[in-house]
């Protein structure tokens, strides 16, 4: 299994944590890490305090790093508004929409 723990040098991992602990304090929802010496960028999402989920891909550098954050961001975006759309019963009231347009 993947962990940050293994993922991440001690030390990263300690200022990591330190960073989620900073972040959630002052209400932030999300955290972004990017390690050089590991190559990898994560993203974690907070609430109550703790990180709830973190996503990781590889990073080499700080321009590679932000680019895979925006794309992380914009497919957490994208899952939200099909959640709350499926929550509202919208996608619902749009599939039968799109048939009866069909016919």
């Amino acid at each position: 299994m993947i962990t940050l723990e293994n993922m991440l040098p001690a030390a990263e991992l300690a200022s990591f944590n330190d960073l989620v602990t900073q972040a959630t304090t002052q209400g932030a929802g999300a955290v972004m890490w990017h390690s050089p010496a590991g190559s990898v960028v994560i993203v974690g999402f907070c609430s109550g305090g703790e990180l709830l989920t973190w996503f990781a891909t590889p990073a080499a550098n700080e321009t590679e790093a932000a680019v895979a954050r925006a794309v992380i961001l914009a497919g957490v975006t994208q899952a939200s508004h099909t959640m709350a759309a499926l929550q509202s019963g919208a996608h619902t009231a749009a599939g039968e929409a799109i048939k009866k347009a069909m016919h």
